[in-house]
């Protein structure tokens, strides 16, 4: 699934493939510790910021310019579970909704 962000009037498309986790294991040195960072609150927005700048399809974004151009509220409110549910596509788990409960329930 690819997700957008507007960063800084500029619209992003990002998606986390294959060669996203070798980019973030040859640029942060470990891409298991970079995406537990981001599962278990440890150096949780630099880690955030590593992972969703380098899901980015759009074009290269760098995780500087990344923190740089975030809004405050997307810093605080968005970066993190933005991240997570880049992850969280690219395992293939789906968010059920209530009419995937109801049919689970029957």
């Amino acid at each position: 699934m690819i997700r957008k962000m507007k960063l800084a009037g500029e619209n992003l498309e990002f998606k986390m493939t294959n060669k996203t986790i070798f980019d973030i294991d040859e640029l942060y040195g470990n891409f298991g510790a970079v995406i537990n960072g981001v599962m278990q609150n440890s150096n949780l927005y630099n880690n955030s910021a590593r992972v969703v700048a380098c899901s980015c399809i759009t074009r290269e974004l760098t995780e500087e310019e990344l923190k740089e151009k975030l809004t405050p509220e997307q810093l605080t409110q968005d970066l993190v579970s933005f991240a997570i549910q880049i992850y969280l596509d690219y395992m293939g788990v789906k968010e059920s909704d209530d009419s995937d409960k109801d049919h689970k329930k029957k």
